[in-house]
C-alpha cells in the first residue's frame, strides 16, 4: 500500500507538471500567432510604402522628362545641405537671428497675455495705458 500511495503521489506531480507546462505553451502559441499577424500586417504596410515610393519616383522622373531645365530649379529649389559643409559664421548669425526672433515672438506673447496689474509701471504711460487690454 505505501508503494501505491508514492506512485500515486508521483503521477498527481507528473500531472500538475504537465498541466502547467501545456498552459505556458498554449499562451507562447497565442502569442506567437498574435505576433505573426502583426509581422503580416507590417509586411503588407511596408510593400504599399514601397509601392508609393516607387510610384512618386516615377512620377518625378516624368515631371524631370517633361519639363524645360528652367523651371524644374524653380519647382525644386535650394537642396539642403549638411551644417558641416556650410560656412560656420553664416550659420552661427543664421542661429543667432532665429534666437532673437524667436525671444521678440516670446515677449510679445507674454506681453499680451499679461494682467494689467502684473505690468510694469511707466511714468510716462497714463493711466487708459496701463488698463488690461481685451482681445
Amino acid at each position: 500500500m505505501r508503494v501505491f500511495g508514492w506512485v500515486l503521489i508521483w503521477l498527481v506531480i507528473l500531472c500538475l507538471a504537465g498541466w502547467v507546462i501545456w498552459r505556458r505553451l498554449r499562451g507562447l502559441r497565442d502569442r506567437a500567432v498574435e505576433l505573426s499577424e502583426q509581422l503580416a500586417e507590417a509586411e503588407s504596410l511596408g510593400y504599399a510604402v514601397r509601392l508609393a515610393a516607387e510610384e512618386r519616383l516615377r512620377e518625378q522622373e516624368r515631371a524631370e522628362l517633361t519639363d524645360e531645365p528652367g523651371t524644374r530649379s524653380a519647382k525644386v529649389g535650394r537642396r539642403h545641405t549638411l551644417a558641416v559643409f556650410d560656412d560656420a559664421s553664416a550659420l552661427a548669425r543664421e542661429r543667432d537671428d532665429l534666437r532673437q526672433a524667436l525671444a521678440l515672438e516670446r515677449q510679445a506673447r507674454r506681453a499680451a497675455a499679461l494682467p494689467g496689474w502684473a505690468r510694469t509701471v511707466d511714468s510716462q504711460a497714463t493711466p487708459s495705458d496701463r488698463k488690461a487690454v481685451s482681445p
